[in-house]
């Protein structure tokens, strides 16, 4: 959970929370809907107002708390995750936790290092593929100016 920053309102903490809880579906104008459509059942809501939100999300810088959420969030799954992994395969294979651990960390190494290759081969694909539709365009120019 997100600390609270500088001087936020509690109703501002609030829609955060509610903000974050919404997933990666979230937007501002869902909240603004939701917390609407709650006012209208009598319940209390911090605003019911989309500006008031936007300006909230700036002040309190929502975006960027969104990203250190997320990212304390995998975080923590990748070291449970480890953690598992360890306990089960040392326990499998009757080796030492630590050589597991040093197994399952080159791994990790080993795919992220695949994954960086795959988008850097995308781009390089998306980017010549651009280049060809530029030629062919300037070709179909060249061409209707001769005819």
């Amino acid at each position: 959970m997100a600390r609270r920053t500088g001087d936020e309102t509690p109703s501002a903490r609030k829609a955060y929370l509610d903000y974050e809880a919404m997933g990666d579906e979230r937007s501002l104008q869902k909240l603004a809907k939701l917390y609407s459509d709650r006012n209208v059942s009598g319940e209390s809501v911090p605003t019911t107002r989309e500006n008031t939100l936007k300006t909230w999300s700036v002040q309190w810088n929502w975006q960027a708390r969104l990203v250190a959420y997320a990212e304390r969030d995998l975080s923590a799954a990748r070291r449970a995750l480890r953690a598992c992994y360890v306990s089960e395969h040392s326990f499998a294979l009757h080796e030492d936790p630590e050589l597991v651990a040093q197994d399952y960390d080159a791994v990790e190494q080993a795919a992220a290092e695949r994954a960086r290759w795959q988008r850097d081969i995308a781009v390089c694909i998306a980017n010549r593929d651009r280049g060809r539709v530029r030629a062919q365009d300037g070709d179909r120019g060249k061409l209707g100016s001769e005819v």
